[in-house]
């Protein structure tokens, strides 16, 4: 689901949900064959406090384990993502405590199938060895598509990262590969290089900074992106 915000709307979400961190994102086809692999035990038990998400989605998933994530829509509606709809209201009440001035015109509901916390816990542990691999670019937690998407500017690194994720517990249904533009490199004047991509509509953009992240929400993905 595409995520178009009045630039009002957009700067004001932004801000106020990105100056609450600062933290360490598109398709190809490669036939892979279908797993049931299970996450682990440690993987399902991580701290979400250690998964490098905004607080305000660790609160809400701590509180509400069913909750799968919320953004804004054309409409300008809070999409509300749970895997129990009837968990929907309650989640939908916690909200508005995080958006400040800006309210929505209303909310709706999404049936999804992996809760925020499996996603954010999935990003988490392929972040390291996808990272590793050159031709990855981007990594995050997709929302509206209930998966996490990994960004590669080498269609020949598909294979290796869906085997990666497998051997990590994270079943092919959760994971999206994308193929992505590769990423730009910006020169400031004190000789530090920025490397940027373009992110599709809803999607957090981060840059890495002499391998510092910085980043900012924008709507309903969050991303990491590594320089390579």
């Amino acid at each position: 689901m595409s995520v178009r915000l009045p630039a009002t709307t957009r700067g004001v979400f932004t801000c106020l949900l990105s100056v609450m961190f600062v933290a360490g994102c598109f398709d190809q086809d490669t036939p892979v064959a279908p797993t049931v692999a299970q996450p682990s035990l440690s993987l399902s038990s991580m701290p979400l406090e250690d998964v490098g998400e905004l607080p305000p989605f660790v609160e809400i998933a701590n509180e509400v384990p069913s909750f799968g994530g919320f953004w804004f829509n054309e409409k300008d509606q809070i999409v509300v993502a749970v895997t129990d709809l009837a968990d929907f209201e309650r989640v939908a009440g916690m909200i508005p405590r995080y958006l400040g001035a800006h309210q929505p015109t209303g909310y709706v509901a999404m049936q999804v199938e992996r809760s925020f916390a499996d996603l954010a816990r999935f990003r988490a542990v392929l972040r390291a060895p996808a990272f590793a691999r050159q031709g990855v670019v981007s990594l995050g937690v997709k929302e509206s598509a209930n998966r996490v998407e990994v960004g590669i500017t080498d269609p020949g690194v598909e294979a290796t990262v869906r085997g990666l994720a497998r051997g990590l517990g994270i079943p092919d249904e959760a994971l999206v590969i994308a193929r992505v533009p590769e990423p730009r490199v910006h020169h400031i004047p004190f000789g530090v290089s920025i490397r940027q991509g373009e992110s599709r509509a809803g999607g957090r953009l981060e840059a890495v900074l002499v391998g510092a992240a910085w980043g900012s929400r924008r709507s309903e993905s969050t991303v990491d992106r590594m320089s390579s």
